[in-house]
């Protein structure tokens, strides 16, 4: 994690994932699924900015409902193309970088 935490205010939760992130294993796989994180967050932040519903965006990008729904929850993973309908959806376009 790139902040630092107040340890004097974390909740149970975080107190759990904290020593969850000190097995190398469980924190491997948690920093190989940040650019999914990454996407999702990017593709609800925009959806709510521009005060779009679920259903909204889908007709918009081509895509039904319960497939957006399931790409914000994380149960799958949107593929390039997928992403740039949500792009196109929100009147953006694509951008991916290596950084």
């Amino acid at each position: 994690m790139n902040k630092k935490l107040n340890m004097k205010h974390l909740t149970p939760y975080e107190e759990g994932f904290n020593e969850r992130l000190k097995d190398p294993k469980f924190r491997a796989i948690w920093e190989a699924e940040a650019p999914h994180r990454a996407a999702v967050s990017a593709i609800i932040g925009a959806r709510i900015k521009y005060k779009l519903t679920q259903q909204q965006l889908a007709e918009r990008a081509g895509l039904r409902q319960p497939n957006l729904a399931r790409i914000e929850s994380g149960s799958i993973s949107p593929s390039l193309s997928t992403l740039g309908k949500i792009a196109g959806g929100l009147d953006k376009k694509l951008e991916v970088r290596f950084v």
